[in-house]
Formats: structure tokens, sequence, C-alpha cells
């Protein structure tokens, strides 16, 4: 009677150590598949961006897009919706070509669509409505920024090499200005000790 008692513990042990391991090996697949569903999002994400950055914004106006995870979701799995987001924002695109806006906020959900528009005396309100970084990308923005930091070392290059261009040139012309009163002295003192010899 032991014995079978025995034998029988081992098989449940057996039994529910199988079933542990397949319950385990069932989670990694799931979250294998979670995992490279997160992937697959984070290419469509790069994808959209690549797009996004590809479209023809005026770079002196202030320019925040944010999507959500949510709306790059739905983008993923309604073509629909993606290509009317797209063609929103390539109409965006031009329009702040032509615009009289200084800043321009576009923000797509699973919802859709809403943008907003500020004159250039309105950047307070433009910076109150985009603070929220954490939950937005405003990639534009910090493009902006980026360039016209870029855009005034360059000029400040630019200007120091003038100046010392100039300067260059002004020291060439003291030393040339030096060497010709010299000569000058040299003469004079010439003619007057010539003259003084007479």
């Amino acid at each position: 009677m032991e014995i079978n008692s025995l034998s029988a513990s081992s098989i449940n042990y057996s039994t529910s150590k199988t079933t542990k391991a397949k319950n385990e090996s069932a989670e990694k697949v799931s979250e294998s598949k979670k995992c490279s569903e997160d992937e697959k999002l984070n290419v469509f994400k790069q994808e959209i961006w690549k797009e996004i950055d590809s479209m023809p914004y005026n770079r002196e106006a202030g320019i925040s897009i944010q999507i959500t995870d949510g709306a790059f979701k739905r983008m993923m799995k309604d073509s629909k919706f993606k290509d009317e987001m797209i063609d929103t924002l390539k109409r965006d695109a031009i329009a702040t070509n032509n615009s009289l806006a200084g800043t321009t906020l576009t923000r797509i959900d699973e919802n859709g669509y809403s943008g907003y528009s500020y004159c250039k005396e309105n950047e307070a309100a433009f910076a109150a409505h985009s603070s929220n970084k954490d939950s937005f990308y405003s990639r534009k923005a910090v493009k902006k920024h980026d360039y016209e930091a870029e855009s005034k070392k360059r000029e400040l290059q630019r200007i120091y090499k003038k100046k010392m261009l100039d300067k260059e040139d002004y020291d060439n012309l003291t030393e040339k200005d030096l060497q010709a009163q010299k000569v000058y002295a040299s003469k004079q003192y010439q003619k007057n000790i010539g003259v003084i010899d007479n």
C-alpha cells in the first residue's frame, strides 16, 4: 500500500512539474510575441517620423507634432486612418510656408487630428500646450531649436574669421606704414647730413 501511494505521489509531482514547465514556456512565447509587437510598433514609429521629417515644413516656424502611442497603434492597424493623418500632416507642412502663424501645434491621438496655430506674439501659449514632453513627441520644435543654434554658431564663426582677417590686414598695414616711415626718416636724415656737410 505504501508503495502505491508513493508512486502515485511521484506521478502527481512529475505531472505538476511538466504542467508547470508547459505554462512557463507558454508565458515565454506570449512574452516574445508581446516583445515583437513592441518592436513592430517602434519600427512603425520610426517609419512615420521619417516620413514626417521629409515633409516641407517652414524651418523658421515653431512646429510641434505630438502623436500618442494609441494613435500609432491605430495607424498600424488601420491604413485608412494612417493615410488620412499623413495627408493632413502634408497639408499642414505646406501651409506653414504660407502662414502668418509663428507656431503650430499638431496633435494626433487615437480619435484623430487636432491642430492649433499661434501668432508670434503668443509663444507662451504654445509653450504651455507643448510642455508635457513625456506624453508626446515634439521633434520638429527640437529640430528648429538645434537648427537655430547651429545657424548662430556658424554666424559667430564667420564674424570671428572676418575680424581675424581684418586684424591681420590691419597688422600688415601697420607694419608697412612703420617700414615706410623708417625709410622716409632715413632718407630725410641722409638729406640733412648732406646739407650739413656742404
